[in-house]
């Protein structure tokens, strides 16, 4: 999207995000080896890495998105507020 000159916004970041994290959800819990994708490469940290660098801000839908996910993956809500948070 970026080399097409596409400024993407922030319910696209959110889409891409919730499959993300669907991705890696089906990954932990399916027996199968069905599940294909490269996950090392764009994570939810990268996500919201590069949501910052485009100058778009997170809507409540996308923070919805991001600790449901994390919930379901039974990730504790501090893996959630270490991405959000600046040092």
């Amino acid at each position: 999207m970026k080399w097409r000159g596409i400024k993407p916004i922030a319910v696209t970041y959110t889409v891409l995000l919730h499959g993300r994290l669907k991705q890696a959800y089906l990954k932990m819990y399916s027996s199968s080896e069905d599940i294909i994708g490269n996950d090392a490469t764009y994570n939810d940290s990268t996500i919201l890495r590069d949501m910052e660098e485009m100058k778009v801000s997170p809507n409540v839908v996308t923070y919805t998105v991001l600790i449901d996910g994390h919930i379901k993956m039974k990730r504790q809500l501090d893996s959630v507020m270490k991405l959000l948070t600046k040092d």
